[in-house]
């Protein structure tokens, strides 16, 4: 599941502008980081899914504050015969 980061936010700059929440999903496999990028399958799923929850909690207004999504692409093995 997403590790979410809203509860560690500092309350708003002098500037009044809201800091960012992030959502750390953590490594994934190359052909999912695609698909999030492309706004589909399951890592989007889970991103949509933290930020309902989130707003459910009253930790953030409905589309008033930044999301920032890390996710990190898991590094190909390669199978070398030599």
């Amino acid at each position: 599941m997403a590790t979410t980061r809203a509860d560690e936010v500092p309350a708003p700059t002098p500037d009044n502008r809201p800091r960012p929440i992030l959502v750390d999903l953590g490594k994934k496999k190359r052909r999912l980081c695609k698909k999030l990028r492309d706004g589909r399958g399951p890592l989007m799923d889970d991103v949509i899914d933290s930020i309902r929850e989130l707003e459910d909690d009253g930790q953030i207004k409905a589309g008033a504050q930044p999301v920032l999504v890390i996710v990190t692409e898991k590094r190909r093995r390669r199978n070398r015969m030599f």
